[in-house]
């Protein structure tokens, strides 16, 4: 690994491994920077774009070998892809969604409910929120609640 990181700095000044949400980074001349990022770099002989993202096939964070990585141009189409495999709570840590005899699970209750029992939001998976009304009910009262009892207090 760090003779493929000759460019980014002589190896006395790479710092050691860094584990960050899954992620692995290095500390080059005093700069942390992402492995995956490093590791396409290289690939790719130029260095990526702010807005660029490095996607793992596999879902393993840790796995960096370039033929786990997918470079995408932007976060959109980064988002779009997971969209399109049905995956896109992945992205947040969570189960895919999936519809179950025409049901989806709530991901606060954990209870398979009708696509109706859920708010419409067009541009989600199956156009609604991931979290039923009545739950999305239940934690806007308990804020509430918790919003009177704090002006009570004062």
């Amino acid at each position: 690994m760090i003779r493929r990181l000759h460019r980014f700095g002589s190896s006395s000044n790479l710092g050691r491994v860094i584990e960050k949400m899954g992620y692995k980074s290095l500390k080059i001349n005093g700069i942390k920077r992402d492995e995956h990022r490093i590791i396409m770099e290289e690939h790719l002989g130029r260095k990526l774009t702010s807005i660029e993202v490095v996607h793992h096939i596999d879902g393993d964070k840790s796995n960096n070998d370039i033929k786990n990585l997918k470079l995408f141009p932007n976060k959109s189409e980064h988002t779009k892809y997971h969209s399109d495999n049905g995956d896109i709570n992945r992205l947040n840590g969570e189960e895919p969604r999936k519809l179950i005899n025409g049901k989806l699970k709530c991901s606060r209750c954990g209870k398979l409910k009708e696509l109706k029992e859920f708010i419409k939001e067009k541009h989600r998976l199956f156009g609604v929120r991931g979290v039923c009304k009545q739950c999305k009910n239940i934690k806007y009262k308990k804020q509430k609640e918790n919003e009177k009892t704090n002006k009570e207090t004062e």
